[in-house]
């Protein structure tokens, strides 16, 4: 029998913009009161989106199905979604990826 060994690359891991927005959903979570949304899941790893959930970070499909705060994911929205969620009054983090 030959053992196997596994090498994790150096870049592993999340890239910059995942965890932008996963310290930005924790910064909001600690910091902002009433409820807090993310449009969409925040990344695409349910256990992190348990996690949030768990703490309070509900997923909404939709801007109608939020009030109060509503966190944009790393994976951005459209200008049009940007808008409306302005003219709804929501308070918006944006954990876009800026690159």
């Amino acid at each position: 029998m030959s053992s196997v060994k596994i090498v994790i690359a150096k870049t592993g891991g999340v890239c910059f913009g995942v965890e932008r927005a996963l310290n930005l959903s924790d910064k909001a979570l600690k910091e902002v009161p009433g409820p807090i949304s993310s449009l969409g899941p925040i990344i695409h790893n349910p256990q992190t989106v348990e996690r949030l959930s768990n703490l309070g970070l509900q997923v909404a499909s939709d801007l109608d199905n939020i009030s109060g705060t509503v966190v944009f994911r790393s994976h951005g929205v459209s200008l049009d979604v940007e808008k409306n969620a302005r003219e709804r009054g929501l308070n918006i983090v944006d954990a876009t990826c800026p690159l």
